[in-house]
């Protein structure tokens, strides 16, 4: 106990320092054993313990010294990446479970039957296509004529 009050009246010998819960500042006042230094704040002191990363603020009351521990933010945002990786884990085990797996696309042709060549059509073919459109046309045109003639006659 005499030694950390030692260690504290020594923080307050070398000046104010910047309190930064996260990094060691420069003049931290190291204990003896090396594990916790201090930083002097207002109010009080910060006590970084170097084992664990901790900080505490600490500061007298009315029975004596009292340190309290600072939140650490890390703690939370350990917290939650681990959530959002939770979350991203059920979620691609979702959709696998969703979507069926897609087969592979075969990309070599098929040997032997010779149907991966391309072919045009012959001259009777194009023939034969080209009279059953000229059908089709004359039809829809005659149905066009039939239909004029009944409107006007109804008038």
């Amino acid at each position: 106990m005499r030694s950390a009050f030692a260690v504290l009246i020594a923080g307050l010998l070398f000046g104010p320092i910047a309190a930064n819960a996260q990094e060691l500042p420069k003049d931290a006042v190291p204990a003896a054993n090396g594990r916790f230094s201090f930083a002097p704040t207002e109010g009080g002191y910060l006590r970084l313990d170097s084992t664990t990363g901790q900080v505490s603020f600490c500061s007298q009351r009315t029975a004596g010294w009292a340190c309290q521990l600072v939140p650490d933010d890390r703690a939370a945002l350990d917290a939650e990446i681990a959530r959002l990786q939770d979350e991203i884990s059920k979620l691609k085990a979702e959709t696998a479970r969703a979507a069926p797996p897609r087969p592979q696309a075969e990309l070599t042709p098929r040997a032997g039957n010779g149907d991966s060549a391309l072919r045009f059509p012959t001259r009777e073919e194009m023939e034969r296509a080209r009279a059953a459109v000229e059908r089709a046309w004359r039809r829809m045109v005659e149905m066009i004529y039939d239909f004029q003639k009944d409107v006007t006659k109804k008038d």
